[in-house]
């Protein structure tokens, strides 16, 4: 059972694995972030469902029992804003390494964040009522 209205959202989600040409998913961007960690013999992290909850652009557990209760709609609205806030966050950690990160492919790839993310926002905003 879904509870979006719009079909359309479910391709809207940063774990999206179609993202248009040029554009990159949140998994793809772990994935190439998680080989470099291990490429320089560093752990990479692992996480249960509340891992990342208290950073900034994260959902909350409220906003995700607030989601529960909702469907049609309500709950696109909802789901709408919280995404839009959760790709803000990111663009702002990407900005923050594009401009003063040491390695190379971890700038270029936070400039293809900002890129991708700031789209998804813009057809989120699109969306909102």
């Amino acid at each position: 059972m879904t509870r979006r209205l719009d079909r359309r959202l479910g391709r809207m989600s940063p774990k999206a694995r179609t993202p248009r040409p040029g554009f990159t998913t949140e998994p793809d961007d772990i994935r190439v972030m998680s080989g470099w960690l291990r490429s320089w013999q560093v752990e990479v992290p692992t996480g249960g469902v509340d891992m990342g909850h208290d950073m900034p652009g994260m959902i909350s557990k409220t906003q995700i029992l607030a989601l529960e209760g909702r469907s049609g709609a309500d709950f696109d609205r909802l789901w709408l804003s919280v995404l839009a806030k959760h790709l803000d966050a990111g663009v702002a950690m990407a900005e923050k390494v594009a401009g003063s990160g040491a390695h190379q492919g971890t700038k270029d790839l936070a400039e293809k964040i900002v890129t991708t993310r700031r789209a998804q926002i813009e057809q989120i905003v699109d969306r909102l009522p």
